[in-house]
């Protein structure tokens, strides 16, 4: 007999078919490439990539590994009967809960949106850090990706998050996230050339960072639209015990 589904309401903070309360989380958002360059765009390629190129991955890492590979294209977030919002801090904590970390609890102690709260989480236990290469499992947090409060300005921190997935030598890294136009996908993020998007090698467009900025708020900033450019920090909420 399958377990009933228990879901999280994230306005009321209580999770239906348990005792437990959590206070509510307002979401706020809107390739993969493989060691030898070439792109991992399926959950059966990052699976091989988890099985043959991460020896010094931990357990821990392996597993988020292998549930980006679960999640990838999913467009319902119910993990052994816990449901998640379909949106980039939803998708965040269902990769964590399929790896077996569950951040939920974690929630009670802070405020703010889904992706200021993952932050906050791990800016409390020293886990924030910048980097230009960081490690697979690495949560990535950026700014500026939609105008959030709607005011037209640039003054909008903490506005979407990813998983860090694979990290090449040249530095690009490949993150799975919710895109807010097509769905939870891998992209890809270089922060050794930030303003680059692409360039040719071998005759093939390579990917170094994915547009990142909400297409329909461009104009407000043309300039930075990228991956690298609306940056912010990484958190490495993997090693939370």
């Amino acid at each position: 007999m399958s377990s009933p589904l228990r879901t999280f309401d994230f306005k009321s903070g209580i999770r239906a078919g348990s005792v437990a309360l959590c206070t509510a989380i307002l979401i706020s958002c809107a390739m993969n490439a493989g060691t030898d360059g070439r792109a991992l765009q399926s959950g059966a390629e990052l699976a091989a990539y988890g099985a043959t190129g991460s020896s010094s991955l931990s357990e821990r890492q392996k597993r988020i590994l292998g549930a980006a590979q679960w999640i990838l294209g999913r467009t319902d977030l119910v993990v052994d009967g816990q449901r998640f919002p379909y949106d980039c801090a939803g998708t965040v904590l269902a990769i964590y809960y399929k790896a077996g970390i569950d951040l939920l609890p974690y929630f009670n102690h802070v405020t703010g949106n889904g992706v200021v709260r993952l932050y906050r989480i791990a800016q409390s236990r020293n886990l924030v850090y910048t980097t230009q290469y960081p490690r697979v499992g690495d949560v990535i947090f950026w700014d500026n990706t939609y105008d959030s409060n709607g005011d037209g300005k640039w003054d909008d921190p903490l506005t979407h998050a990813g998983v860090v997935v694979n990290v090449r030598s040249d530095g690009t890294i490949a993150y799975i996230h919710q895109n807010y136009a097509r769905g939870i996908v891998i992209e890809q993020m270089n922060l050794i050339y930030p303003a680059e998007s692409a360039r040719i090698e071998g005759g093939k467009t390579v990917v170094l960072n994915s547009p990142m900025r909400m297409r329909s708020q461009v104009y407000m900033n043309p300039n930075m639209v990228l991956a690298g450019q609306l940056y912010r920090d990484f958190g490495a909420l993997y090693r939370i015990p």
